[in-house]
């Protein structure tokens, strides 16, 4: 994590100006390391970046998708399957929110979705 700490720093730092690439990296290697709360930060940062500066839609998707999933870590499923929800709907090809999805469904007795 300390490698994308780096990055991040090198790329932008804190402020707006920062590479969301770097970020998304970063909040990858947190999820990793169980530093959930971390990790979703850097996702949201990630997909405001993306979606209002870059204006790339199916970055801020992958990274909104990275943040529903963490949220879900975190139990937050309310926040998590709505986001999930959101993001298949645009770009519907995230494998993992499908599951996560289905998975929650199933988890919940709603057998039908």
């Amino acid at each position: 994590v300390s490698d994308y700490d780096r990055a991040v720093s090198l790329w932008g730092g804190e402020g707006g100006g920062v590479n969301p690439y770097a970020l998304t990296y970063r909040g990858r290697a947190r999820s990793e390391v169980g530093d959930l709360d971390g990790a979703l930060l850097d996702f949201q940062r990630a997909a405001g970046i993306f979606s209002s500066v870059d204006k790339n839609n199916n970055q801020a998707a992958a990274a909104r998708a990275q943040e529903a999933v963490t949220l879900y870590g975190l139990g937050r499923r309310d926040e998590a399957v709505r986001i999930a929800r959101q993001v298949i709907t645009r770009t519907p090809g995230f494998t993992d929110l499908h599951v996560m999805l289905a998975a929650d469904a199933w988890s919940v007795g709603d057998r039908d979705n």
